[in-house]
């Protein structure tokens, strides 16, 4: 049985935020959260029969922050009570703790931490948790309260392996939060020629997006009404775009690695700048072979 929904601690705001949107999305998907605490030893004794001796007292504060950032955010989120979860503190760097929960169905960190998990984004720990996490990830900003059920699950589209996977993740998430689905796919531009040789916008092509096969069986596959999805092909650059597009209200979604505006997804800029960036959670899936 996997561990379901498992969450980095730290004090931060957007800790504060991963934890409840954890919650939020623990209650309709039914499944337990564990509140995770990394922690390194502040001193060492020496060394006897059994090993290293280390102080215990950073396992005590560890245990003891991710106990009360859990009530906190328990208290904030409404049914919680009826949740299953834990508070848990590992020894270990916090990208160590984090990749090895690999039974988890979703690794939640947020945007900016403190302590040991300071950085998250924009230092090694999320590298590490986007570079080489087996399963979905999902990173928080601090999001304005309260938060309740997403208006709009945004999916960066590309017709490769990992963006359908990231369709599949998005259209099942919309359909449990009652969200529309928005299938966006960006390309360098949207002109066609026109009739006197001179380049229009193209007028179909949102429309021609839905018809592609793939994507609606997709869709299909997660069950989701038609009518709640509204696909849009936009100009420019993916990680702007898509940024640009969201509000704290949404969630977006981006397949592991892709074509074209969102090549190199976990190697390259694009995911590194939607996490940074982006004002709503950012959910990457990696498809799986």
């Amino acid at each position: 049985m996997g561990s379901g929904i498992v969450v980095g601690v730290d004090p931060s705001a957007a800790g504060g935020s991963a934890l409840r949107w954890a919650l939020r999305d623990a209650g309709v998907r039914q499944l337990p959260v564990t509140a995770l605490r990394a922690w390194m030893p502040s001193a060492v004794f020496g060394y006897g029969a059994a090993g290293m001796l280390m102080s215990g007292g950073d396992a005590l504060e560890a245990e003891t922050l991710a106990a009360e950032q859990l009530a906190l955010a328990r208290e904030a989120v409404a049914g919680s009570g009826a949740l299953t979860t834990r508070s848990e503190a590992v020894l270990g760097s916090p990208a160590e703790v984090l990749l090895a929960r690999t039974d988890a169905e979703l690794l939640v960190v947020g945007t900016r931490g403190a302590g040991t998990l300071s950085r998250l984004v924009l230092g090694s720990v999320s590298s590490a948790v986007l570079h080489h996490a087996t399963t979905v990830v999902v990173v928080v900003p601090e999001l304005p309260e309260p938060v309740g059920p997403p208006e709009r699950v945004l999916v960066g589209y590309d017709h490769s392996p990992s963006a359908l996977a990231a369709v599949r993740f998005a259209a099942d998430h919309a359909r449990r939060h009652g969200a529309a689905l928005v299938p966006v796919h960006v390309r360098e531009q949207l002109w066609v020629e026109g009739a006197a040789g001179d380049r229009v916008e193209d007028p179909l092509a949102a429309r021609q997006l839905l018809q592609d096969p793939s994507l609606r069986a997709a869709l299909d596959t997660a069950g989701l009404d038609l009518d709640d999805v509204h696909p849009q092909v936009v100009p420019g650059q993916a990680a702007d775009r898509l940024t640009s597009m969201v509000t704290p209200r949404d969630v977006l979604v981006l397949g592991a690695r892709g074509q074209r505006g969102f090549a190199r997804l976990l190697l390259g800029s694009t995911s590194t700048q939607c996490a940074q960036h982006a004002v709503c959670p950012v959910v990457v899936v990696r498809a799986r072979p």
